[in-house]
């Protein structure tokens, strides 16, 4: 099911995007969204735990939305929030067993620098500010 979704608005997001962009590279407000399979490798290190029964989700489905303006063609300002969440694991130590949850999110400022190259591609590079946050919900029985 979560497949289907993401296709669906991967879609939805191919064909509005274009429509966002100011016609070629022009000034003006601009948005846009992001869907994305986000790999929690770290999170399912057990760190030379002693770990048995040990069962580990580390991949998910992410999102980012963004919006931003740009007074003049080769200078923006961009601001965005990203959310990676259902990061699942659960096991056995030392006969206590345990599961926990984890979800991640970040809200970020940028300046946009943009090199336009012809009328249909441009180089754009981003420098910034974020503050992000982790929720860790961790329980044993």
């Amino acid at each position: 099911m979560k497949q289907a979704i993401v296709a669906v608005f991967s879609a939805v997001i191919l064909f509005i995007s274009p429509a966002a962009v100011a016609e070629e590279f022009g000034v003006g407000p601009y948005f846009g969204a992001g869907v994305a399979n986000v790999m929690g490798r770290d999170y399912c290190d057990t760190a030379g735990l002693s770990v048995s029964n040990f069962s580990c989700e580390d991949a998910e489905i992410g999102f980012k939305i963004f919006g931003g303006i740009r007074p003049v063609e080769n200078f923006g300002l961009e601001a965005g929030f990203v959310r990676a969440e259902g990061f699942k694991v659960s096991g056995q130590i030392s006969g206590t067993n345990f599961s926990g949850d984890a979800e991640f999110y970040t809200f970020y400022l940028a300046g946009v620098g943009v090199l336009p190259i012809g009328e249909t591609f441009a180089l754009t590079g981003k420098a910034g500010v974020h503050t992000w946050e982790q929720d860790v919900n961790l329980s044993t029985s």
